[in-house]
């Protein structure tokens, strides 16, 4: 699955709901996620934390699974996978094709690794293979495509998001000693919120309901109210 969109839309989001959709109707605990940024890596790391390495292969190569193998039949999610090199993207391509890694160093044929791959990335694809930056046999390659418009595009997805944001366990806190959840939004913050253009996208939606959640705790507030939001 590719997703593409601008900064910030959620891309990221929308494959760890997957994750955890596909986890909460088999409940494998083989089904994990993993996110790998490749913004700002390395070129030459990027193999080897991708597909894995032996020892001997070069210099300082030690025994390395790989991020693929680590996670064989959960999803592993290659953020802004335009990054990558012309040749990582050819091995790339032979791994969706046969769902088999070589790691570098390694002679003794393929080893099949069923993992999941998602990709995403917020460069126009088709404009980069014009380019000759990314091959166009591994944009077709991915079956689904998802575009993702900016948050002011999708404002009917607004509260959607904040709930889900909300009840993340990344931003929920609760207090151990009053024994409550700042998981709770009135009303009138959620029109407060809904008349903000958010040229930041989803990130800052998310970064605004940190900061709101924070001023509740601070409060002792159990209910997100207007007066919490903001900068907007």
């Amino acid at each position: 699955m590719l997703i593409e969109g601008e900064t910030g839309t959620g891309k990221s989001l929308i494959t760890k709901i997957i994750h955890e959709a596909v986890y909460k109707r088999t409940e494998d605990d083989r089904i994990k996620y993993y996110q790998f940024s490749l913004v700002n890596m390395e070129q030459n790391l990027i193999d080897s934390e991708l597909f894995g390495t032996r020892k001997g292969a070069f210099t300082g190569a030690i025994d390395r699974k790989g991020r693929l193998m680590e996670n064989i039949f959960g999803i592993v999610f290659l953020d802004e996978i335009a990054e990558i090199p012309f040749s990582t993207q050819a091995k790339l391509l032979l791994y969706l094709d046969e769902y088999k890694i070589t790691p570098e160093g390694y002679d003794k044929g393929a080893i099949p690794v069923p993992t999941f791959l998602m990709a995403a990335t917020n460069k126009n694809l088709p404009s980069e293979i014009q380019k000759g930056n990314f091959r166009s046999d591994l944009y077709n390659r991915f079956k689904y495509k998802i575009s993702i418009p900016s948050l002011k595009e999708r404002k009917e997805d607004l509260r959607f998001l904040i709930s889900f944001i909300l009840q993340s366990p990344f931003i929920n806190y609760v207090d151990d000693n009053l024994n409550y959840a700042v998981d709770k939004i009135s009303l009138e913050a959620i029109e407060k919120l809904e008349n903000y253009s958010y040229p930041g996208n989803f990130r800052e939606l998310e970064s605004i309901l940190k900061a709101a959640v924070n001023d509740c705790v601070i409060k002792k507030q159990s209910i997100l109210l207007p007066e919490n939001i903001r900068g907007i």
